[in-house]
């Protein structure tokens, strides 16, 4: 049998970890697949009393305004990991409880990185600017360092210098994209995460599948963490390539169908770790080469992300709705197709004259 399957029925899942966007939740066209994850999920509690745990990249306030339609679905976490790191435990009720001495633990950690990384950038910017005269300085921050040079033979030089030299950095990545080179922090810790919750709940590597299709969630798919791995078709190819080391399942599904698909393999021992065909042939937007480095954009006002939020959170909503997938579907359209005839209304009005 292939690695990363289940061996035998007592293994089982007893931690599933998800990411949230791209993998649990894509676009409007998942819609009637949730309530076969709700039941797929229900499976695996009664069969292995599975704990899910979503793993995001989103503060605490903003999954809740994003995963609020799925609880109306009756699709429950047991935990929650937000902004990469911090673990929350989910009552009965639907209150979140922290995990206190971890959260602080990994806050500690991760200001100390980021101190030792700032540094580290800081350094490297002075040894550049001395090594290649004329590079060019586009960004400088406690976490990015960007930098365009003269010719595209300089850039490599340096990105392979860079690359080098960060190897012993857990959390840093180095791109080149013709003339420019960009040095980031990328999350690491949804691994470290994973793996202190499943100590917590005395789970073995084993018995754990992380699925997910975003960098972001690399350090919980490259097998130190889970025995069993997976990714949607819509994963970065460096997540396939990760999950095809691992020999996890690579599914030809996209985001929540991908994910179903994946526990379906891993139960059944039907494991796929070939590269798509599409993926062999040449890298591809997401996945195939270092991005184009841009400026990062002035944060919204508080305001503004709350409304943002609300805005997106009632989008959502409307989307099950209109399948009729959550209770209260009419009452909830209501607002929707009062707007639509008054706009409506005024497309004919403004018609006439």
């Amino acid at each position: 049998m292939q690695a990363g399957h289940l061996s035998n029925e007592k293994s089982g899942i007893k931690l599933l970890a998800t990411d949230l966007d791209g993998t649990l939740v894509g676009n409007a066209a998942d819609l009637p697949h949730y309530p076969r994850f709700r039941d797929q999920l229900n499976e695996l509690r009664r069969r292995y009393g599975t704990a899910w745990v979503v793993c995001t990249g989103r503060s605490k306030r903003s999954f809740d305004g994003f995963f609020a339609p799925l609880k109306m679905v009756g699709i429950r976490p047991d935990f929650v990991i937000v902004r990469h790191a911090y673990i929350y435990g989910v009552t009965s009720f639907g209150f979140y409880i922290p995990h206190v001495f971890w959260n602080l633990h990994l806050a500690w950690i991760l200001r100390r990185k980021r101190i030792l990384l700032a540094r580290w950038l800081k350094k490297w910017h002075s040894a550049v600017r001395h090594l290649a005269h004329g590079a060019l300085t586009l960004l400088l921050e406690e976490d990015r360092l960007w930098m365009k040079f003269e010719s595209e033979q300089s850039a490599e030089t340096v990105a392979n210098l860079l690359r080098e030299n960060a190897a012993s950095l857990d959390n840093v990545r180095v791109d080149r994209m013709g003339l420019d080179v960009e040095v980031y922090a990328m999350p690491y810790t949804k691994g470290m995460a994973v793996a202190e919750l499943a100590a917590h709940l005395g789970v073995e590597r084993e018995q754990i599948l992380a699925v997910g299709n975003g960098h972001n969630d690399i350090s919980m798919l490259d097998g130190g963490v889970a025995g069993m791995t997976g990714c949607p078709a819509n994963s970065e190819r460096e997540v396939m390539e990760v999950v095809q080391r691992t020999g996890g399942h690579i599914s030809d599904r996209n985001s929540i169908e991908g994910l179903l698909d994946a526990i379906e393999a891993h139960i059944s021992g039907r494991v796929r770790s070939e590269l798509p065909a599409w993926r062999q042939i040449a890298g591809d937007r997401n996945g195939g080469g270092p991005r184009k480095p841009k400026r990062r954009a002035a944060r919204p006002s508080r305001a503004a992300g709350v409304g943002l939020a609300l805005a997106a959170t009632y989008a959502v909503i409307l989307a099950f709705a209109s399948a009729n997938l959550i209770p209260f579907s009419g009452f909830l359209m209501k607002p929707y197709w009062i707007v639509l005839s008054l706009l409506e209304k005024l497309v004919v009005a403004a018609g006439s004259w």
